[in-house]
């Protein structure tokens, strides 16, 4: 059970790790340059960008120190056509020496309410930096000598960028936003960061607030007694980024908001808003269009208007962003650390500090990834159908509607691949028709965008499908369906009257277009020109250096003993349900090599506790063989074996193991570690002459240090 060639693991673990020091060197370089490559075949990308002058919005910078300045400026109300003036004061070095002053009638920017917006239409990337200091009306409220605006709930003033509507009469042209992130451009949208008072306390609140199509979502923090902060918003590439300092102490980077639905030309200015109980009485449409005071349209009379907030703008400042060589190309949302984006934003927009290559690199950390499951909201693969839920057996009564779940009237009838072969029917003792039928939820939740899906099948069958807006047959022969599916809409495969002779089977289901690249037709293969995962999964996953494949191989319930029960390429589904009748096999290893093969990232395995030599080995020569020579590959024996909690079999196996006749006389931790031994035995020879590619992994539990050590000293005896 022992193998003497695990010893020489330890032996050469010091010489291992040195080698590593140096490839993941080497790798981080390359994996700069893909990303690199990869980002400059995006879209309004940082790239483009980055070839606008560094100086070019200089001119739109204004000190307002002189009041002509004013006439340099643009509002919403005007531009959009709206019917009133919602700013009660607005001049420059006028109320206040040296500034651009706001006070706003009762208004608010929140979901469909739009507010005031004092503005410059940019193009690219930028960089827009003010002061403001904040005060509230001594004749409003609960004036006090700290010049909260506490009178009224939400008044504050800031930054905002916003993507320009195409609204030239509102009564025409405005319409409420749809409030989903479905791809299109309706509604509000746009970022502010604003100081004033919120809600609650008696001290100052910033507030961070992103809207996608009129739906808001916010964020406040407390400041303290500050009445005067330095305010910046950059866009670079698809993500947005506050940031915020206090006069005389460091900026800090605030939040980091990814908007890849922002266009190319946005607005940027200074915004201002003040009592919310007052201005969501009025719908959205007429908040908009009137001046919200006395004597003017008031839908809720008893409900005094209470604007209580008065801002001195400093300055503002436009700056391109000159992004340091070591980080281009990079995603920065993802990738660069606080330091690394303050380096150039904040205090260093115009002078960009040198960046410490060796403190200042992106962050390396490996990710475990999610069961494939119908509830999964990854968006993992384009077609769908690897997905969907194992065959649930329904039974239903034609004469009564009645439908029993999980039905044992009928037996299932699966191919090698899991396609349902045949359906059956039986007349019970009144006489009543009861039918069969093969019932797969494919999309459950909140996990799936709308589109038009399309389907196909081979084989002659009733399939039902939701949202069907045309079917017919291909040229080629195969069935399909056209499913027109809203947002999070729940999808339903269901399968009946199936011909024997011509079985239902090879059922797909091909998300929608996404920027303009259709799916439909892709059955991967290993070697194809594309990808078996939606664009957004493997973009997503860019940061990680490690992708962990355990819950992908379903480590902790795995039924695989031998090569051929691993999962397939032709498998109906991969489906990870927790049923203990179906049997987990997890995804077929093609998938995970290409994933990591995708992402340049290192691939760790977990081995299933059953699996005899057969599949290790087949495994092992899979991986060597296909996967890239320069990527690291962990590997584990099964997963938290010391877990005796249901959904964790590694465990109960191990116990039972223990009371077989050869396995008299070891302990839990002896026959662990004889297992370990042997997987790692068999991936040494599979991988001889390069074993620098291999990283065993030997697992234990934090709060409970004792069990790894006692696994790894049965190893060395």
């Amino acid at each position: 059970m022992f193998s003497n060639k695990s010893s020489n693991f330890y032996k050469r673990l010091i010489t291992i790790i040195c080698q590593k020091m140096y490839k993941k060197k080497s790798r981080s370089a390359r994996r700069t340059q893909k990303a690199m490559c990869y980002s400059c075949a995006q879209t309004e990308n940082l790239e483009d960008r980055q070839l606008l002058a560094a100086d070019d919005l200089t001119d739109l910078s204004d000190d307002f120190e002189n009041a002509a300045t004013l006439a340099n400026w643009q509002r919403i109300y005007q531009t959009e056509g709206w019917g009133a003036d919602q700013l009660e004061t607005w001049n420059i070095d006028d109320t206040q020496a040296g500034k651009m002053v706001l006070a706003a009638h009762t208004t608010v920017w929140f979901d469909d309410y739009r507010g005031p917006l004092v503005y410059k239409e940019l193009t690219g990337d930028f960089v827009v930096t003010t002061q403001v200091q904040i005060g509230d009306r001594d004749d409003i409220g609960d004036s006090d000598p700290d010049d909260v605006p506490n009178g009224s709930q939400y008044s504050l003033a800031g930054l905002m960028i916003r993507t320009p509507r195409n609204i030239v009469n509102p009564e025409v042209d405005w319409s409420l936003g749809s409030q989903a992130d479905d791809g299109t451009n309706n509604g509000e949208n746009y970022v502010f960061l604003s100081l004033g008072w919120g809600s609650s306390g008696d001290q100052f609140q910033m507030e961070t607030k992103t809207t996608r199509n009129s739906d808001s979502n916010l964020v406040l923090q407390d400041m303290g007694n500050n009445s005067i902060i330095n305010l910046q918003i950059a866009r670079i590439g698809d993500t947005v980024y506050t940031l915020y300092q206090f006069p005389g102490e460091e900026w800090v980077l605030n939040r980091r908001i990814p908007r890849s639905d922002l266009p190319e030309t946005l607005q940027a200015g200074m915004v201002t808003y003040t009592d919310w109980e007052k201005a969501n009485d009025y719908a959205p449409f007429d908040q908009n269009n009137n001046i919200l005071q006395m004597g003017g349209l008031d839908p809720t009379p008893d409900v005094p208007f209470q604007p209580d907030l008065i801002a001195g703008f400093e300055y503002i400042q436009f700056d391109r962003p000159e992004i340091p060589e070591s980080l281009q190309g990079l995603n920065l949302g993802l990738l660069a650390s606080n330091s690394q984006l303050l380096s150039f934003l904040g205090d260093n927009v115009n002078s960009p500090a040198p960046i410490n290559p060796t403190t200042d690199s992106p962050m390396e950390i490996g990710m475990n990834l999610a069961s494939i499951v119908d509830w999964n909201s990854a968006w993992t693969f384009t077609d769908m159908a690897h997905t969907m839920r194992s065959w649930n057996n329904l039974s239903l009564n034609l004469e009564t509607n009645e439908s029993n779940s999980g039905s044992t009237l009928f037996d299932m009838e699966l191919d090698e691949n899991g396609w349902p072969m045949e359906t059956h029917q039986t007349v019970n003792e009144l006489g009543q028709t009861i039918i069969q039928q093969y019932i797969s939820p494919i999309l459950t939740g909140n996990v799936n965008p709308a589109g038009i899906y399309r389907a196909e099948w081979d084989g002659e069958a009733l399939v039902l499908l939701p949202g069907v807006i045309e079917q017919g047959v291909t040229p080629e022969g195969r069935n399909y369906a056209l499913l027109d599916l809203a947002e999070n809409q729940n999808a339903r495969l269901r399968v009946l009257d199936i011909n024997p002779a011509n079985y239902f089977r090879n059922f797909n289901l091909w998300m929608p277009e996404y920027n303009g690249q259709s799916f439909v037709g892709q059955d991967w293969q290993p070697g194809e020109s594309f990808s078996p995962f939606h664009p957004l999964f493997p973009e997503r996953l860019e940061p990680f250096e490690t992708l962990r494949f355990m819950d992908w191989m379903e480590a902790n319930l795995s039924d695989v003993v031998t090569w051929d029960d691993r999962a397939q390429l032709s498998d109906a589904t991969y489906f990870a349900g927790s049923d203990q009748d179906d049997f987990h096999n997890g995804i077929a290893p093609e998938y995970m090599i290409e994933l990591s093969n995708t992402l340049d990232a290192n691939a760790w395995f977990n081995m299933p506790h059953q699996a005899d030599e057969s599949f290790v080995r087949n495994f092992a020569e899979l991986v060597r063989d296909t996967l890239d020579p320069e990527l690291t590959i962990y590997v584990e024996w099964s997963n938290e074996i010391w877990n005796y909690a249901n959904g964790f079999d590694a465990s109960r196996w191990i116990q039972e193991q223990l009371t077989l006749p050869e396995n008299a006389g070891m302990n839990r931790f002896e026959f662990s570690a004889s297992q370990i031994q042997e997987d790692f035995a068999i991936w040494e020879e599979v991988f001889a002459g390069q074993e620098d590619r291999l990283v065993r992994v030997v697992a234990g539990q934090q709060a409970n240090p004792l069990y790894l050590l006692l696994t790894v000293c049965s190893s060395l005896f």
